[in-house]
């Protein structure tokens, strides 16, 4: 069997209800890493709130969408190798690395 029909972008619409929600009360804690520099470059400022939340699903629908630019694309498509974290290729920076 062969099937031709090459990668589409497509639109998903979905609509939610809340079926159940908890807040969840606790202490943020962002812990240092070389591979993921979040705690260092983006330090906590305010306390967040966080929520357990099981959604009802009310709608859904998938359809074809605009073709995808390819050039307007580029700059996302490597999200690691070319990522605004410093580093190497998707590794850690090694001034990032504790001696």
């Amino acid at each position: 069997m062969r099937i031709d029909f090459p990668p589409h972008v497509v639109q998903v619409y979905s609509r939610y209800g809340t079926a159940y929600m908890e807040e969840v009360e606790g202490t943020l804690k962002l812990n240092e890493s070389p591979w993921d520099p979040v705690a260092q470059l983006l330090p906590v400022k305010s306390e967040p709130k966080a929520f357990l939340w099981t959604p009802t699903f009310k709608a859904r629908n998938i359809s074809l969408n605009k073709p995808l630019d390819p050039k307007g694309f580029w700059p996302f498509a490597d999200t690691i190798g070319s990522s605004m974290w410093p580093g190497e290729n998707g590794a850690p920076s090694k001034k990032l690395f504790k001696k």
